[in-house]
């Protein structure tokens, strides 16, 4: 008999299910609403801890007057639904391999569980009807909510630490721009104070120029050699008393000598 999915099939998933398998519905229910949504390892875990009676089964449904346990609320260890439910999974997974997915990615994207036919029991049992449940089972490679959870918070905060980034990185140029205009004005400095002692230079090559030109006109041999000459070496005239005393000197033995020869 071909099995009618509830759940469209597509490349990128396997499917499996069991029909009247001998498990109570209301087991199966929470197994399931615990199973939905989660990677194929992380569900292979639970059922082989509840197997184990390690990892107790939640009970959203169908727990009046049941016991709690720890850390969880009403809750039970449905051991022999959680083996037929484990064997529908390692099904399902085969059937991906056959299809050549890759098993690491497998999530369970639906699980459903309806009731099957009932049946009359016999024997010293006779008058109950039988435990009844179809099970079906899809996988699909993807990412699970708890993981598109943590990897939009992960984009959020480099979204967060980019704008941050993108907000400081003006202020460090504007500094630049400040720290270039005041290396501009501390070099322009310099050359203002030289503009400003050029006409000085020019004034003193003026004098300069005024005592060459007095040279020429009152003593021309002075004034050509002192053209000769540069302008720093320029040698003026000095008026000591020893010249002076050796002027007289020689004027008066000039004057003796010509009165001797008159």
């Amino acid at each position: 008999m071909k099995y009618k999915y509830s759940y469209k099939d597509t490349e990128n998933s396997a499917k499996a299910a069991g029909i009247n398998l001998p498990i109570s519905l209301k087991h199966a229910v929470n197994i399931c609403s615990e199973l939905r949504m989660k990677s194929l390892a992380d569900a292979k875990s639970i059922l082989e801890g509840v197997i184990k009676k390690r990892n107790p089964i939640r009970f959203r449904r169908y727990n009046r007057d049941l016991g709690h346990k720890k850390g969880m609320g009403p809750g039970r260890y449905p051991v022999k639904a959680s083996r037929e439910i484990l064997k529908i999974l390692r099904s399902a997974e085969a059937n991906a391999q056959v299809k050549g997915l890759n098993t690491s990615n497998l999530i369970i994207r639906h699980i459903a569980v309806k009731k099957g036919s009932t049946q009359m029991r016999y024997g010293r049992h006779r008058g109950r009807q039988t435990k009844r449940s179809h099970l079906e089972v899809v996988l699909e490679t993807g990412t699970t909510p708890a993981s598109k959870k943590e990897s939009k918070k992960e984009e959020k905060e480099k979204s967060e630490s980019e704008g941050k980034a993108s907000k400081e990185a003006p202020k460090v140029s504007a500094n630049k721009e400040a720290d270039k205009e005041t290396i501009n004005k501390e070099r322009e400095k310099p050359t203002e104070k030289a503009d400003k002692k050029e006409p000085v230079r020019e004034i003193k090559n003026d004098n300069e120029k005024g005592s060459k030109e007095k040279g020429h006109k009152d003593e021309p041999g002075r004034g050509e050699a002192a053209e000769s000459k540069p302008l720093n070496k320029i040698n003026t005239p000095k008026d000591t008393t020893k010249d002076n005393v050796r002027d007289m000197k020689e004027d008066e033995i000039k004057k003796k000598e010509k009165s001797e020869n008159d």
